[in-house]
């Protein structure tokens, strides 16, 4: 389980960053919102398990629980081609949002915020399909 929780402060590390730092860590050939949204739910999915370990408190879980919230509203948006693009991720005020619920998910995990490190993680070359 202390990878799981080290990952999940990496997931809300990537989350709480700004724009550019968000593009710099992820490979070009990523689409980078969705990929920042899908580091994150694949630790959040873990979460039960992190508080029934005792490693996530009730308030740690609140702050994960509203940032899942905000990704699932964000997901079906009107205006969800504009909003997972990379101008989106830049621009949209929803995203400011995200980083800002992940800051004060960090603070509540007693970390402050910092560039992610995803070295662990492995991103596999796929092709486009037509």
């Amino acid at each position: 389980m202390d990878i799981i929780m080290k990952q999940l402060i990496q997931s809300l590390q990537l989350l709480s960053t700004d724009y550019e730092e968000q593009v710099r860590v992820l490979p070009e050939s990523l689409c980078v919102p969705d990929e920042i949204a899908l580091n994150f739910d694949q630790y959040y999915l873990m979460k039960d398990q992190l508080v029934e370990k005792g490693l996530v408190s009730l308030e740690q879980e609140k702050h994960l629980d509203e940032i899942n919230e905000l990704l699932e509203t964000m997901s079906t948006a009107d205006d969800k081609t504009f909003l997972w693009s990379l101008e989106g991720l830049q621009k949209d005020p929803r995203w400011a949002e995200l980083r800002q619920k992940a800051r004060s998910a960090l603070g509540a995990f007693g970390r402050k915020q910092e560039k992610p490190n995803l070295s662990g993680v492995t991103y596999i070359e796929g092709t486009k399909q037509k």
